[in-house]
Formats: C-alpha cells, sequence, structure tokens
C-alpha cells in the first residue's frame, strides 16, 4: 500500500443558466410603416417583425433576427386573427382567411422587412391597401396583421427589463 493520498474527480456535466422552451407566439406587422405600395400589382412592403421588446412583452435581438431573415419567404399572410380553438385545431390557418404571402424577406433599417403580396379578387386587394394608406396617413395601426412563429425561448433580462426572451425562432407559420 502507498502512503499517496488518492483524489477522486466526480464528472458532472454542466447546465444552462437558464431553462429553453418551445414556444408559439404571434407579433403585429406594422402597417403604419408600410412604404412601396403598388394598387396594380397588389403589393406592400411592410415591417414583419423589429428588434427589441415587443408590445407582446417579448424580447427579439437584432443578431437574431437577422440571422432568420429568410424563414419569412413565402410565408402565408392572413386577414383574421385565429381564435384560440383555431389556432389548436387549424395551426395551419384556415384557406378562406388567407390573403396572400410575404416575399423577398430583407433586414433594412435595422428590421425585419417583406413585401406582402396580395392575392384574390381586386376589390379585396384594393380594400386592404385602402386601410393601408389611411394607416399611413395617419400614423397609427387602423388594421393589423400579425406574423406567428415558432422558436425557443427563455425567462431572462434585456435592455433593463425582465420577461422572455426570444433565443430562437425556428419556423415561421
Amino acid at each position: 500500500m502507498s502512503d499517496t493520498p488518492v483524489t477522486t474527480t466526480e464528472v458532472v456535466e454542466a447546465q444552462p443558466a437558464y431553462k429553453l422552451r418551445a414556444m408559439i407566439f404571434s407579433e403585429a406587422v406594422s402597417i403604419a410603416e408600410s412604404s412601396n405600395i403598388d394598387r396594380k400589382a397588389g403589393t406592400m412592403d411592410v415591417t414583419l417583425i423589429r428588434p427589441g421588446w415587443s408590445a407582446n412583452h417579448r424580447y427579439y435581438s437584432p443578431a437574431m433576427l437577422e440571422s432568420r431573415v429568410g424563414l419569412w419567404d413565402g410565408v402565408r399572410a392572413y386577414g383574421n386573427h385565429p381564435t384560440l380553438s383555431e389556432s389548436k385545431d387549424r395551426p395551419e390557418g384556415d384557406i378562406w382567411n388567407q390573403i396572400g404571402y410575404y416575399s423577398q424577406p430583407r433586414w433594412e433599417d435595422g428590421k425585419t422587412k417583406a413585401t406582402l403580396r396580395l392575392i384574390g379578387d381586386d376589390a379585396k386587394k384594393q380594400h386592404i391597401l385602402d386601410w393601408a394608406e389611411e394607416s399611413i396617413r395617419v400614423g397609427k395601426p387602423l388594421m393589423g396583421l400579425s406574423i406567428n412563429a415558432g422558436g425557443k425561448t427563455r425567462e431572462g433580462d434585456a435592455d433593463g427589463r425582465r420577461g422572455i426572451i426570444v433565443e430562437d425562432i425556428t419556423k415561421a407559420l
């Protein structure tokens, strides 16, 4: 036997300082900031999402949003927000409420922007564009569109506030 002391080391896996969880979330699309309205083509540029704290008390970092811009290409746009039961029963949405889709997503002026391409008869397109133009004129959203997404979130602090931090957007719905 040796008089040399024996030491043992316990290996412990590092645990993250916070717990990530999957979440589906919705945010308002900014209509009052719309631009490049083309009535003939039935299109307008919109801000899909911006960094910082949203009206729904979720924080989005600029780097994460910029890295996920491509997720928005081809995402459907709906004329009405789904009810809670519709969200559960038909998360993909209802074709009869679909008004178009988003194309050419891009990171511009520190925001995620895209072109909303309206689909359907001209009266429906013009109705939506009328409301968009009036929203721009008065400087506030008089109609609403929203984006839905899934991602990874955690509780945390950002910009001096505590709340839900969106760590990653994994799917645009």
